[in-house]
């Protein structure tokens, strides 16, 4: 698996977002956020819309899409999940769990964004 100075999860998908709407961020929020780190990033999400848009404004070259690749999103998952853990520094959604556990699995950095 590769490994990056950053990985970045954004969790928005299913209830999410009505479970805890503080962690709702604005794009461009976020897309600010990620430009100012200095390093090696890869994108994540649970919604593949708002990755790849977000990736685009902040033109991160790394890509790790395995959404057209594996049929089934536990599969995916897995693979995000320990492409993240690999990743020096991670960066989560506040209040989801998902990029915590790649962190603490890992042994990396965590920040919330």
């Amino acid at each position: 698996l590769p490994s990056f100075d950053y990985g970045i999860a954004v969790r928005r998908g299913g209830v999410f977002l009505t479970l805890y709407p503080e962690a709702e961020l604005s794009i461009e929020d976020v897309a600010r956020y990620i430009a100012d780190l200095d390093g090696s990033k890869i994108i994540f999400s649970d919604d593949l819309d708002y990755r790849n848009e977000l990736r685009d404004r902040v033109k991160c070259p790394a890509s790790l899409d395995m959404s057209g690749q594996l049929s089934r999103d536990p599969d995916r998952y897995i693979c995000e999940f320990l492409t993240l853990s690999k990743c020096r520094t991670i960066i989560g959604s506040k209040r989801s769990s998902f990029a915590r556990i790649a962190a603490i699995f890992g042994g990396a950095k965590y920040n919330e964004i």
